[in-house]
């Protein structure tokens, strides 16, 4: 009878560790205005960046890889963009839980992305919200 109770511990254990981690979120070819320039876009995304406190890591055009740290948590992604969309892939992190295998990572990485993807769409669609928010 014990060992039936600690396995079921251990099982509900393992059940409860699982629902943190969810299947990676990316952001594959998000589409832009077409009547916009790289000289444009890249100032929206780096806007969309610092205001939700993520750091650039590196910057060339066409491209900036960005990291965010909370707590002991830190992401780094790739953003890629050209005139038509842009993109946001995993780079690396640490303490998310992140694996390979299983396309997974905790629900906060995916919960980052996504509130970056919705700055990066509101900076682009509101060039003048970057101007703003730097006065």
């Amino acid at each position: 009878m014990r060992i039936v109770t600690i396995i079921s511990v251990l099982m509900f254990a393992l059940v409860l560790a699982g629902c943190s981690a969810q299947r990676l979120y990316s952001v594959n070819h998000a589409s832009i205005s077409p009547s916009q320039t790289l000289s444009q876009i890249e100032p929206s995304i780096v806007a969309a960046l610092s205001y939700k406190n993520w750091q650039i890591r590196s910057q060339q055009p066409g491209e900036i890889v960005a990291r965010i740290d909370v707590r002991q948590h830190s992401a780094t992604v790739s953003i890629r963009y050209d005139q038509k969309s842009f993109s946001i892939k995993y780079v690396k992190s640490e303490q998310l839980e992140y694996r390979a295998k299983q396309n997974s990572i905790h629900r906060n990485y995916n919960k980052w992305v996504k509130l970056l993807e919705k700055e990066i769409r509101h900076y682009i669609n509101n060039p003048n919200a970057q101007k703003i928010q730097n006065h």
